[in-house]
């Protein structure tokens, strides 16, 4: 159980990079586009909280059971947010 919540997180978190990713690149594409950036500003920040979610999801969870291959997961998912916002704040 725990090893599948984890890989949900894993899972769901990647889409969310691939969201916040494109997010990004529409901002920079058309940057005068009042209209556009602020549905692009509303989707980034509901795809930053579900990153937040789902980090937590896999704290908890990794708190739960603290297994070798889960524990590398769980660093993986968060490392995987930290550079994400690293990339989306330059």
């Amino acid at each position: 159980m725990v090893a599948l919540a984890v890989d949900m997180a894993a899972d769901f978190n990647n889409i969310l990079t691939t969201v916040m990713g494109a997010c990004t690149l529409i901002k920079k594409d058309d940057p005068e586009n009042a209209e556009l950036l602020q549905c692009i500003a509303l989707i980034n920040a509901s795809a930053e909280h579900a990153a937040l979610l789902t980090n937590q999801l896999a704290h908890v969870t990794f708190q739960k059971s603290v297994s070798l291959s889960d524990a590398r997961r769980v660093q993986g998912t968060v490392k995987s947010n930290q550079i994400h916002k690293e990339l989306c704040d330059e």
